[in-house]
């Protein structure tokens, strides 16, 4: 009698099998580490943000840009040394890359974070007394305060809910 080393259709069922359940328990662990990095990328950002505001300020003696907005367009300009009127030494003080898919950087002359929602900034007024910050008001210590809306951009099929979407939310002052 001849033995048969090949594999039954049982076997090859029980492996796709196997093959998907795998698939399905680890999905969501992945998914879920990819957005905490996402979460340090952006927390990151908005600290050198931030920082390169306030080293501006050391330099020339006043904050660049109005008061409060989005973090693009003439701020990013003069904060990444391509605005010679208000940056006079053309001084490099932020480096951003392109944006890509999952990743922070310049899109359409804004600077986006992880899920594609612009950073925004505002300046406290002259006695460190916060102005807003996102959606509440809040009083802070510092100078200069930086955020992402986490309710901005594309939401991952996974933060749908209300409580695991605030948790992409960062801010320079904690």
């Amino acid at each position: 009698m001849k033995s048969s080393r090949a594999f039954g259709i049982p076997s090859v069922f029980v492996t796709i099998v196997v093959l998907i359940l795998l698939y399905v328990l680890l999905r969501p662990s992945v998914t879920v580490s990819t957005s905490y990095s996402g979460r340090t990328q952006a927390k990151n950002d908005v600290v050198q943000i931030a920082t390169a505001v306030t080293a501006f300020e050391t330099e020339y003696g006043h904050l660049p840009g109005t008061n409060s907005g989005v973090v693009g367009g003439e701020l990013l300009t003069t904060l990444t040394g391509g605005n010679p009127t208000l940056n006079p030494r053309l001084i490099v003080f932020l480096e951003i890359s392109p944006a890509k898919k999952g990743r922070s950087g310049i899109r359409d002359g804004v600077f986006v974070d992880p899920w594609g929602g612009p950073y925004q900034i505002a300046y406290a007024n002259g006695t460190n007394a916060w102005v807003t910050a996102g959606t509440n008001s809040t009083t802070i210590p510092k100078r200069v305060g930086v955020w992402n809306d986490p309710e901005l951009g594309k939401p991952d099929r996974w933060f749908w809910q209300p409580a695991k979407l605030a948790r992409r939310g960062v801010t320079s002052w904690d």
